[in-house]
């Protein structure tokens, strides 16, 4: 009975001693630390539990890896996205003044064309009245 209350004690103590790793692994991970794992030389069962703990730990490591990565990429394409936005407006705003630029000079020419219309038909009338006037 003795070896036997023994044995139970010492599968008691081991399987506390791979639970209370279990619980450190586990309010880690619901802490943000990605890093611990259980390291303890266990067999049985308990080196099952031991696989299957470092297992998500590392599973869930490299979701969050591949998240921060994804967010990188989004990062520098959200980036470019802005930039190429200011780029494109800078240029729309250019080609805007350049148009009202233009827009400008067409109404200016058209006020000079109306103008120099009403000094020709001035001229007209000037000849008209300067011939009517040599033969008169």
């Amino acid at each position: 009975m003795l070896k036997l209350g023994e044995g139970m004690n010492r599968w008691a103590d081991a399987v506390a001693t791979a639970l209370a790793e279990v619980v450190n692994v586990m309010s880690a991970l619901a802490d943000g630390d990605l890093s611990k794992r259980v390291i303890g030389n266990y067999t049985g069962e308990m080196l099952r539990l031991k696989a299957d703990t470092n297992g998500t730990a590392e599973k869930l490591a490299a979701i969050v890896e591949q998240t921060v990565e994804g967010m990188t990429a989004i990062k520098g394409a959200t980036n470019q996205l802005a930039t190429g936005a200011v780029d494109l407006s800078s240029r729309t705003e250019e080609q805007v003044a350049g148009l009202e630029e233009m827009a400008a000079a067409i109404r200016q020419l058209s006020a000079t064309v109306k103008q120099n219309s009403g000094n020709a038909q001035q001229a007209n009338q000037l000849a008209l009245d300067a011939r009517s006037a040599a033969e008169g």
